[in-house]
Order: structure tokens, then sequence, then C-alpha cells
């Protein structure tokens, strides 16, 4: 992969010869790969993030689970600008609070999605 070659900017602009090319290349990997599920970019210069977790009322977080057998779901229709994303996470019925907030990890940035059980 491109971006695990070039371990800074700096070095995929010396070899390409112009930094337009790195901001192009940044602007592609961040439309082919919209979410981070563990917060690690395919381009090794840009910064690791928290990637994607829920957080309970506690402050507790939970990332995904990572087994080969759990739900996991990732269709990005490029045209229609919707993203499906599923995944399957640590929190159980006995660490779930009645507020939760889901942040997916989108493009970089996080995405806060904040649910509330109903009565």
């Amino acid at each position: 992969m491109i971006g695990k070659k070039y371990k800074t900017r700096e070095s995929f602009i010396s070899f390409y010869g112009n930094d337009k090319y790195a901001d192009m290349f940044s602007n592609y990997q961040n439309n082919r790969y919209p979410v981070r599920l563990l917060g690690e970019y395919p381009i090794m210069w840009e910064n690791k993030t928290d990637g994607c977790y829920i957080l309970n009322s506690k402050g507790e977080k939970f990332y995904s689970t990572l087994q080969s057998d759990r739900y996991q779901c990732y269709n990005f229709e490029k045209d229609s600008k919707q993203y499906n994303f599923g995944e399957t996470f640590e929190m159980n019925k006995y660490t779930a609070t009645d507020k939760i907030t889901m942040v997916i990890d989108f493009k970089g940035r996080p995405v806060h999605i904040e649910l509330e059980k109903c009565e």
C-alpha cells in the first residue's frame, strides 16, 4: 500500500514532487476508507484517533470485539453518499446504561450518536 511506504508526508512529497499529490492521495483514502474502526489510517503520516466505540453514561468505553464471528457491515455507496456501518462491540446488558453514545470515526472526525432507552 502506498500510504504505508511513506512514513511522513514530506517523504511522499519528496518522491512525487508536489504537495498537491499528497492532498489528493489523502482525500482519496478518506473516501475509500471513511470509517476507521480502530482509529488507524492507511496513510502513515495521518494521526491515529480513538476509532469507533460505545460510551456509557458512566464514562466507560467499549470497543469492537474483533472476533471473527462478530457481526460487521461496511457498505459504502459512493454515488448516493450512503454509508451503512454495523459492528459488534464489547458492551453487554450488565454494562449498558439508559443512555449510551456511539462514536464513529468518520473520515478522521468523531460522529456522536446518542441513544436513550425507551420505557
